[in-house]
């Protein structure tokens, strides 16, 4: 029987509440180590809590009640963000338990009945019969039968309530799992006479695979971001694509594929002779090409290094605010990648911060943006605390927005006024009028409320303010083209990636345009 460091057995009653595990190891002492992402990782520590909960520890010595009230309360606070991110540790563990559960030893299925909180007394009875996971997905998924539910109530003492609830959880990950794999992003080309593509494109793809693999599985997607992040000191990769489960197999050869076709195979090639640096034992492996890609495309030379120096020292100065969008995502992004491939770290701060002021010093002498660029500009100097990233996307919003209104200016004449009205009434019906934050039709979710938290009608606003999750839209076509298709309604929110998407308004046209294909297609 498994026993909690502290010598207590673990007890939880009903699959809503798993039972509180100090540290994930076998019964041997050995940590479970399906992947390098959360198995390892321990639950509930102090050092997570504060961390995560973006919060410091305050250490408050005065008297008096209000005090002491006071200090009860960040005891509280800090207490409720231990709690809250162990349980989403612990959430993750037993969804990496599930997905695996065919694959699990006895051992190993024994910690993830108790960490979706099945009794100790049916726990027990599983290991007599010596169930494997192979087993126990059988009998609770595929076998449905009278004898096989009356032999689950009362030779393993489960409960009907827990049967149910256990077995909906575990079906619903595998009816999820059996769906179709949207195709992978196309690996960027390699120009003729090249032996790499540009940074640029690279650049692209890796956000774009991540973005695929999050709406696919997040467990891979968070292992990807890792390699992204220093390909050269991936811990346990061969371990996690052993240990992955059926459909995690599938998506990585669906992956490895892809990438076999397209010219970066070429890289690949060049930069390994051995053909087990990319592959495993069901083929092709997309994750471990990835990773050699990473590392290939990431390498550190001199010459490169020198060019960072000479790019950092004469950032582009930019007289028009749409070329400003442009040097922005040309420039400026991609040479702070490049910075950190050869540096090893992250630029610092007050350097990017530096190339962005000078990057926006003639727009900003320039008269005629002196509310939408000079003064915001002068605001954040005047802050302490302003980051680079607050100053990046003014300075994107600028380009786009004032780039848009110069654009629609120019359109907006008597000859073309009744195609315009067209285009407006064509848009409501297609994603978004030209004020996104009002709606076409009601009663509706105030768009202004759901996407900020502030509502510009006023006490007057003739909509909803409820049911706003302050959530990231997880919309297939907002991941994939940055609009919702469901705008609307969604309850989530939609913040535009400009420097993925490009300018919001061309984005916009494509986005409605193959819309319009997929309705007259259907």
């Amino acid at each position: 029987m498994y026993r909690s460091p502290s010598g207590e057995t673990a007890r939880r009653e009903s699959f809503g509440q798993p039972a509180v595990l100090h540290s994930f190891a076998d019964r041997s002492g050995s940590p479970s180590t399906f992947g390098p992402v959360y198995l390892s990782d321990s639950l509930g520590s102090e050092e997570d809590g504060i961390k995560y909960g973006n919060q410091q520890r305050i250490n408050i010595d005065l008297t008096g009640e209000d005090q002491e009230m006071l200090k009860e309360r960040l005891d509280k606070e800090q207490q409720e963000i231990r709690e809250y991110y162990r349980q989403e540790k612990q959430g993750k563990l037993v969804q990496a338990y599930i997905k695996r559960l065919d694959q699990l030893e006895q051992k190993d299925l024994d910690i993830h009945l108790e960490m979706c909180g099945i009794t100790i007394r049916t726990r027990e009875k599983v290991q007599e019969h010596k169930f494997e996971g192979g087993t126990w997905k059988q009998i609770m998924l595929d076998d449905t039968s009278s004898q096989t539910r009356k032999f689950i109530a009362e030779e393993l003492d489960m409960d009907v309530g827990t049967y149910y609830q256990y077995r909906g959880n575990i079906k619903k990950h595998y009816k999820e799992d059996s769906a179709t794999i949207d195709e992978p992003p196309k690996p960027p080309d390699i120009e003729k006479g090249e032996t790499l593509c540009s940074l640029k494109e690279w650049m692209n793809y890796k956000k774009n695979v991540i973005t695929w693999l999050k709406g696919t599985d997040n467990e891979m997607a968070e292992v990807v971001t890792e390699i992204t992040n220093n390909p050269w000191n991936v811990q346990g990769l061969d371990g996690f694509t052993n240990k992955m489960s059926r459909y995690m197999i599938k998506v990585n050869q669906t992956w490895g594929a892809s990438i076999e076709k397209s010219k970066m195979m070429g890289t690949i090639n060049n930069a390994t002779s051995d053909e087990k640096d990319y592959t495993n034992d069901y083929g092709v492996s997309g994750i471990h090409m990835f990773k050699t890609l990473c590392a290939t495309i990431a390498q550190k030379t001199p010459t490169r290094m020198d060019n960072v120096i000479k790019q950092k020292a004469n950032p582009p100065t930019p007289k028009k605010p749409e070329q400003l969008y442009y040097d922005l995502a040309e420039y400026y992004t991609v040479m702070c990648e490049e910075y950190k491939y050869q540096s090893g770290q992250e630029m610092p701060d007050i350097e990017k911060k530096h190339i962005l002021y000078k990057m926006a010093e003639a727009l900003e002498k320039d008269g005629k943006y002196t509310s939408t660029l000079t003064l915001p500009l002068a605001e954040l100097r005047r802050q302490g605390n302003t980051t680079s990233e607050e100053i990046r996307k003014l300075l994107v919003e600028f380009s786009i927005e004032y780039g848009v209104r110069l654009k629609d200016s120019k359109k907006k004449t008597k000859e073309n006024a009744d195609e315009a009205q067209a285009e407006k009434v064509h848009s409501f019906l297609n994603h978004e009028q030209s004020n996104p934050l009002t709606h076409y039709k009601e009663p509706g979710m105030c768009i202004s409320f759901r996407e900020s938290q502030r509502c510009r009608g006023g006490p007057t606003c003739p909509y909803t303010h409820e049911g706003a999750t302050n959530k990231i839209c997880t919309d297939e076509d907002y991941i994939r083209y940055g609009f919702c298709s469901n705008w609307y309604d969604c309850k989530n929110q939609h913040p535009y990636d400009a420097i993925k998407f490009g300018p919001r308004s061309i984005m916009l046209e494509k986005y409605r345009e193959m819309r319009r294909k997929k309705q007259a297609a259907s």
